[in-house]
């Protein structure tokens, strides 16, 4: 499968990990944020990016990912409300502490409306972006 096309599979999954974090609001912060780290991979991968990169150098660190979304203008500007909880989400989520409670360290933010808000907004950024192609290599 082309990078291209596994864009299209992390945006599937992104959004599959949203709709579960939706049920069960403010229980699982790993849902959201398992969610906005597919959606940048996705951008990233419709862009210049492959998926060994990915993996190699970017990881589960969402603020690299983010990072790279926007050095590489594979996205419209992502907003600074998305990019502030993805902050807050990516030392918890890096470090694997959302998986497992008896790791937390950091200080998760709570799920408010807000939150699931700016993960529908990542969402439709990507969705927007990956139905206009602009900037995206075309799928073959």
């Amino acid at each position: 499968m082309s990078d291209c096309k596994r864009a299209g599979a992390y945006l599937a999954l992104a959004r599959d990990y949203a709709e579960a974090a939706g049920v069960v609001v403010g229980k699982r912060a790993d849902l959201r944020a398992h969610a906005h780290e597919l959606a940048l991979k996705a951008q990233v991968l419709r862009g210049e990016g492959d998926e060994a990169w990915l993996m190699s150098s970017v990881g589960h660190n969402l603020e690299r990912a983010m990072r790279t979304v926007v050095h590489s203008r594979a996205s419209s500007p992502i907003p600074r409300e998305i990019a502030r909880l993805i902050e807050a989400l990516d030392a918890p989520h890096s470090r694997q502490e959302l998986r497992y409670p008896s790791l937390l360290a950091s200080p998760v933010p709570a799920a408010t409306a807000a939150a699931h808000a700016a993960l529908a907004g990542l969402l439709e950024i990507v969705a927007v972006h990956d139905r206009m192609g602009s900037r995206a290599r075309p799928c073959a």
